[in-house]
């Protein structure tokens, strides 16, 4: 069975544009008595990513609604708002309260790294929707609307290679505390060793195993 949870942030960004952001969480069930138990559970039940069994994973989405006005020195591109959609998708150890006290401390802590580096994705990605309209906002008039709009795609590029700038940041800083706090890993490390990947790919990330 899968919960979904909803968090909407409206950020007022310009006079002229908004960026609407909902945040979807959603949690997969696994049953299990054990660690290893709950691994398995988590490659049958966990998302899938390039063939990847994910323990986590999180997706996103960029729209921005826009119209042309435009007079007899040329054309702007006005944007009405951006709508960012993000959406992460992690485990719920339905009968954790039936393990050990050590097993439940650890899935506590071990839950909130994994939501607290899937969120730093999802913010990585809203502040770029408020840098793409910033920008829009300070396009200058162009010739022709089709000028125009290739401004827009421009600014679009540059956002999508900056969301992949800081998707990989991130990466790189939770691998290194993972690293850094074994207590972490120590649970896993008999199944899995330290085989647990951070990778980001185009508007997603995913936590391999």
């Amino acid at each position: 069975m899968k919960h979904i949870s909803l968090l909407f942030i409206f950020c007022s960004f310009s006079s002229i544009a908004n960026v609407k952001a909902t945040l979807n969480i959603t949690h997969y069930d696994i049953h299990a008595k054990t660690v290893a138990q709950a691994i398995k559970q988590i490659r049958s039940n966990g998302p899938k990513s390039s063939g990847l069994d994910a323990w986590a994973l999180f997706r996103s989405d960029i729209s921005t609604e826009y119209r042309f006005q435009s007079d007899a020195t040329g054309c702007s591109l006005l944007a009405d708002n951006t709508t960012v959609l993000g959406e992460i998708i992690v485990p719920k150890w339905i009968n954790i309260a039936q393990t050990s006290p050590k097993t439940q401390r650890w899935w506590r802590d071990f839950s909130a790294f994994i939501l607290e580096h899937e969120n730093l994705h999802y913010q990585a990605t809203l502040e770029q929707a408020k840098e793409l309209n910033s920008a829009i906002v300070q396009l200058e008039k162009a010739k022709t609307c089709k000028l125009a709009r290739n401004q827009y795609l421009s600014l679009k590029h540059k956002m999508l290679n900056n969301i992949a700038i800081a998707d990989k940041k991130v990466d790189v800083q939770s691998q290194q505390k993972l690293y850094d706090q074994p207590r972490l890993l120590r649970q896993l490390e008999p199944h899995l060793g330290t085989r647990f990947t951070f990778e980001s790919g185009l508007m997603r990330s995913v936590i391999a195993f």
